[in-house]
């Protein structure tokens, strides 16, 4: 005698290895998720970093990917932080051809989430993005600060040459109302939202 085979009530009669799919019942599909192996068509089907997911299986965070030790926060950090430095330093040092700097911002993000996932051991998800956005942030607002206050040493306003709020409040402005910087920002962090989400 056959054991019952999971979902064997969704089996076309006739047809080998065809369904009708779990959730839609008059859609044929030879499709089953990769997880539950529940029969899924193409209306139920996501696509995860696994394979084919039903609904439910893809919204599962509490698969290894989702859970994020410090030591892996440390290291997103640390190389988003980095990476936000050199995006402030580049920008900086383009000067006035800032733009083409700009057309290679999006790169960034995806580029940064798959560096994200290659030195975390495939750590994804939002808690993830969120510290590497912040990292992101941190690491672009200091490089700003850096070279905003390189460039006020250059035209001879060295330490101490300003009172020291006003230095303070100089640099801020120069360092943080870099229009250019945002926009780099905005395009670094929406890629990395796309590719580590």
């Amino acid at each position: 005698m056959e054991t019952a085979q999971p979902f064997d009530e969704l089996l076309v009669p006739g047809e080998n290895g065809v369904w009708h799919c779990a959730r839609h019942k008059k859609s044929i599909t030879r499709l089953r998720c990769g997880r539950c192996e529940k029969p899924i068509c193409p209306k139920c089907t996501i696509m995860a970093p696994t394979g084919a997911r039903c609904r439910e299986c893809a919204s599962n965070r509490d698969a290894h990917m989702y859970q994020v030790a410090p030591q892996h926060f440390a290291l997103a950090l640390g190389a988003s932080f980095f990476v936000g430095i050199l995006g402030a330093g580049l920008i900086e040092i383009a000067g006035a051809f800032w733009f083409w700097v700009l057309l290679y911002a999006p790169a960034i993000g995806p580029v940064l989430g798959r560096l994200i996932t290659k030195i975390t051991g495939g750590k994804r998800g939002p808690k993830v993005a969120l510290v590497v956005s912040l990292g992101l942030f941190c690491g672009a607002i200091a490089g700003a600060l850096a070279g905003a206050y390189l460039s006020l040493w250059r035209e001879g306003f060295g330490p101490g040459a300003l009172a020291g709020a006003t230095e303070l409040s100089l640099l801020l402005v120069l360092g943080v109302a870099n229009f250019p910087l945002w926009i780099f920002l905005i395009l670094a962090i929406g890629g990395v939202w796309w590719w580590l989400k």
